[in-house]
């Protein structure tokens, strides 16, 4: 109960990684996060995305604090290299951009720079700014339902 918490995703924002209705397990003893982390974090003040406001949102740890971290043409880049993105949906022919453009934002010490995978439908650090450390509930490691969607991340 102490080191396990369950939560419900509510929107497309981490799709395909995680979907509307997924229920996923977080392990809230982690002491150490790294970028491709999966993390849920207390709603930031600053967001105001519209809808329905949620206590605890769900998004990919993209940059640390101390680290600059910027989009152009489409890439994401850290500290002056591209950061590959294994979990995004491969484009196709017509879709949109995923990612946009944002100048550099260094991301203050204990802090983390937050963005979810389906880019053109994620409310996320390039809009509200880095999420403090304070504010993680913990690491997304499991998805628990529906069954046939369990998998470890």
């Amino acid at each position: 109960v102490f080191f396990l918490q369950t939560f419900y995703v509510p929107s497309t924002s981490m799709y395909p990684t995680l979907k509307p209705g997924d229920r996923i397990v977080v392990e809230k003893i982690t002491t150490s996060v790294q970028p491709g982390d999966v993390i849920v974090f207390s709603r930031p003040p600053a967001e105001h995305c519209g809808g329905n406001p949620v206590p605890d949102l769900v998004k990919r740890v993209i940059a640390l604090g101390g680290q600059t971290v910027q989009a152009r043409d489409d890439k994401v880049y850290v500290t002056g290299k591209v950061l590959p993105q294994p979990w995004l949906p491969a484009p196709t022919d017509n879709s949109n951009p995923t990612t946009g453009n944002f100048p550099p934002v260094t991301v203050p010490k204990g802090d983390y720079f937050v963005m979810g995978d389906n880019r053109a439908r994620s409310c996320d650090s390039r809009y509200w700014g880095p999420v403090k450390a304070s504010e993680v509930v913990g690491k997304v490691f499991m998805v628990v339902w529906p069954l046939s969607a369990f998998h470890f991340l």
